[in-house]
């Protein structure tokens, strides 16, 4: 499963999986980085799961090792073997309410008081739980789990394989308005859709809204953080990753394989390249090339941004110098 080299014997018992400084004689325990090495000598776990190149410390017990090229990922793959998700009772719920036009797939499981309106389309195996609202001709595809409280307004498209966490809403409309000649605000009406690709995941409270016009589109494979707000119109590229209170404006364009980290927002019709990083709390108002390691608000290249940070540091003694300098009285001739 892991490719990984076995260092010890093959006939131990695991039970579990833990951290480190947790894990017990039938647990599996990670160590990613070596500069613990100190915490896996103490660890009680039975099997550690190393770097290829991993040197135990000097008096740590002897025990079974999984030596592998990317403990973190071996260690996730892992943990998938213990892990036991929530699952919905087989059929649907005598309290759901189904309109007769909605069709639903095969081995579909739907919750307590779950409301599906009229031309809704659920893939086969997929589990709506308790209090999830359908709107009319909302789609989703194949083995996908919508949590407790997930809204799908109408004519919202899922993919399949998509994880929903409680309470997020996808197609609520837009935040668009224009002011008229009295400077009231008047809605824009938000026309388009949302279309959702494979294999996403969305954690709890986050929002994608509808687009005005055309569709606001999150690419195959992205995962998305709690609290997060994706605006109308957004493109957002496949494998891209959105931390925990990340915003986006409208009319946004991000690439492939982005990560936004946490607060990071992002000013209407931005535009931000393959393989972006962008540290967190920082502001995008522009465009970001691809490859981009970008820290600030206005965001820039890291470095820029650290030697920003560094000089702001010594701004202060910098104005003490200059007012001491100011104060000295100068020598006769001097220019």
């Amino acid at each position: 499963m892991l490719g990984a080299d076995l260092i010890g014997p093959a006939d131990v018992l695991v039970r579990g999986i833990a951290a480190l400084e947790e894990a017990g004689p039938e647990e599996v325990a990670f160590l990613g980085d070596p500069r613990r090495r100190s915490e896996a000598s103490r660890s009680g776990a039975a099997v550690l799961i190393v770097p290829r190149d991993y040197c135990p410390a000097a008096g740590e017990p002897a025990r079974v090792r999984l030596a592998v090229d990317r403990p973190y990922e071996a260690f996730a793959r892992v943990g998938s073997l213990f892990y036991r998700p929530p699952e919905l009772a087989p059929g649907i719920h005598p309290t759901a309410v189904l309109d007769p036009t909605a069709t639903v797939g095969y081995g579909v499981r739907i919750g307590a008081y779950a409301v599906i309106g009229a031309g809704v389309q659920i893939g086969s195996r997929s589990q709506i739980f308790p209090h999830c609202v359908l709107y009319e001709e909302a789609s989703v595809g194949e083995d996908c789990v919508l949590h407790s409280h997930v809204v799908l307004r109408e004519r919202v498209r899922l993919g399949s394989r998509c994880i929903l966490h409680n309470h997020v809403t996808l197609g609520a409309d837009g935040f668009g308005y224009v002011r008229d000649e009295s400077k009231r605000w008047v809605k824009i009406a938000q026309n388009g859709t949302l279309v959702v690709d494979d294999d996403v995941e969305i954690g709890a409270l986050s929002a994608a809204d509808r687009a005005a016009l055309g569709q606001t589109h999150v690419g195959r494979g992205v995962k998305i953080d709690n609290l997060v707000q994706i605006g109308h119109g957004d493109q957002i590229g496949e494998d891209s990753l959105l931390c925990g209170q990340v915003g986006l404006a409208g009319s946004v364009r991000i690439g492939k394989r982005v990560i936004l980290a946490g607060q990071v927002g992002v000013a209407d019709h931005a535009r931000i390249g393959d393989d972006v990083t962008v540290s967190a709390q920082s502001g995008v108002t522009g465009e970001l090339p691809a490859g981009m390691t970008a820290s600030g608000t206005p965001a820039c290249e890291n470095l820029a941004w650290r030697k920003q940070v560094a000089a702001l540091r010594q701004l202060p003694e910098a104005l003490r110098r200059l007012r001491r300098l100011e104060r000295c009285p100068r020598a006769p001739g001097a220019d």
